[in-house]
């Protein structure tokens, strides 16, 4: 996890991390002895500038993304189709049902998503009520809100969170 270069001339030198798509950039330091080094964290790039006898150190530090699933459970199962709309999650709005019908999915599932907090609510479906709602949540960092037909997920970097959401007439 380390890469040293030794025996360089002084001059300024560029360092640019490659994107990887199951992982974020989430901090970028150097410690350069005259402050000279820049970092610019959305680019992925450091410009250092070496003085003669001098060392810098960069770190890159680095989250893996992790992955959020919403069920939706229908007792009894049927041709109902509930919408669903997030915070901080693309596509903002959503459709879920439970029923036999291949047309729509029970499940919707983000993956590759940046760690943080994102809102995920199922919208008012007349007739119907969320009698249940839960989360498995690696680290409890989870919050469910029933009477709002909320949830407010924490994920954490290589984090798969599942939220189940149960409505019944």
């Amino acid at each position: 996890n380390t890469r040293s270069f030794n025996n360089l001339l002084s001059g300024t030198f560029v360092i640019t991390e490659d994107l990887l798509a199951a992982f974020t950039l989430t901090n970028l330091t150097c410690v350069d002895p005259d402050n000279g080094t820049t970092t610019d964290l959305a680019n992925r790039k450091v410009t250092i500038d070496l003085d003669l006898g001098e060392s810098v150190v960069c770190t890159y530090t680095v989250a893996q993304r992790g992955t959020i699933r919403i069920i939706q459970d229908t007792n009894p199962d049927g041709p109902q189709n509930f919408g669903y709309t997030t915070i901080g999650l693309t596509p903002i709005n959503f459709v879920l049902d439970d029923d036999t019908d291949p047309v729509l999915p029970n499940i919707r599932t983000f993956s590759n998503v940046i760690p943080g907090s994102y809102t995920v609510t199922q919208n008012i479906f007349n007739g119907f009520d969320v009698t249940d709602l839960t989360c498995i949540d690696p680290d409890n960092g989870t919050t469910t809100d029933l009477a709002n037909r909320k949830v407010t997920i924490d994920l954490d970097p290589a984090e798969t969170v599942t939220c189940t959401y149960v409505d019944a007439p």
